[in-house]
C-alpha cells in the first residue's frame, strides 16, 4: 500500500508542473490571438500602453530632414517600434567611442538596455508608420521573399521600408550615434550607424559606418 502512494504522489510531481506548463503555453496563445485580432487604432492603444514614447527632438529632427529617392513621393515607411541594438551594432559603437577618446563605456550600456519605444507618427513629416502586425499579414500567404516583397510593393507601392534605434549620446552630448536599416527588395538593402555631430542647435551627419549589405 505504501509503496503505491509513493508511486501515486511521483506521478503527481509529473502531472502537475506538465499541466501548469501546459496551461501557461495555452494562456500565451491566447494573448497572441487577441492581439492579432486587433484593429490599426487598438493596435497603436496596445503599443503605446505597453512601450514607452521615443520624445527625443534630435531623433525626430534628424528623421524630418532624412532624404532618399523615396522622400520625393511622401512614400517613406518606418516601423512605429524602435529597433534595438545587437551585440554587433554594440561592439561597433565601443570602437567608435574608442576612436574618438570617448571611454565611458557604462554611458552606451545605460542608453542601449532599453525596451524598444514608440515612434510618435504625430512628430513625423515626410514619413508613413507601419506596424507589424501589417508586415505580419504579408507573411501568411508567402511562400519566399520575392513573393512577400512583391505583396509588399503592391500594398504600399515602390517604397522600401525604414527601422531607427533610439539615439545614443556621447557624455557631453556632442555626439548623437543611431542605427538606421532599411531594405527595399530581397537583396537590396543595408544596415549603418549614423553618426551626427552637434553644431549650433542641431546635428548633422558626419559620417557613417555600415554594418550589413545585403
Amino acid at each position: 500500500m505504501r509503496e503505491r502512494r509513493n508511486f501515486n504522489n511521483k506521478i503527481y510531481l509529473i502531472i502537475l508542473p506538465t499541466l501548469a506548463i501546459i496551461m501557461f503555453g495555452f494562456l500565451r496563445i491566447f494573448h497572441q490571438l487577441q492581439i492579432d485580432k486587433l484593429s490599426i487604432n487598438e493596435h497603436y492603444a496596445y503599443f503605446n500602453n505597453n512601450f514607452d514614447s521615443l520624445t527625443d527632438e534630435n531623433f525626430y529632427d534628424y528623421l524630418n530632414n532624412f532624404s532618399t529617392d523615396d522622400s520625393i513621393n511622401g512614400n517613406m515607411l518606418v516601423l512605429i517600434l524602435t529597433d534595438n541594438y545587437i551585440d554587433q551594432d554594440l561592439q561597433r559603437l565601443k570602437t567608435i567611442f574608442l576612436e574618438n577618446d570617448w571611454t565611458d563605456f557604462d554611458i552606451i550600456d545605460k542608453q542601449t538596455n532599453k525596451n524598444p519605444q514608440i515612434i510618435n507618427e504625430r512628430e513625423l513629416i515626410s514619413w508613413k508608420t507601419i506596424s507589424r502586425k501589417e508586415l505580419d499579414s504579408l507573411i501568411a500567404d508567402t511562400l519566399s521573399g520575392i513573393e512577400w516583397w512583391d505583396d509588399f510593393h503592391k500594398k504600399f507601392g515602390e517604397t522600401s521600408l525604414h527601422s531607427f534605434t533610439h539615439p545614443i549620446y556621447n557624455a557631453d552630448r556632442s555626439i548623437m550615434i543611431l542605427k538606421h536599416t532599411y531594405s527595399g527588395g530581397l537583396l537590396f538593402g543595408e544596415s549603418e550607424l549614423v553618426i551626427l555631430r552637434k553644431v549650433e542647435d542641431r546635428y548633422v551627419v558626419v559620417g557613417k559606418e555600415t554594418l550589413h549589405v545585403s
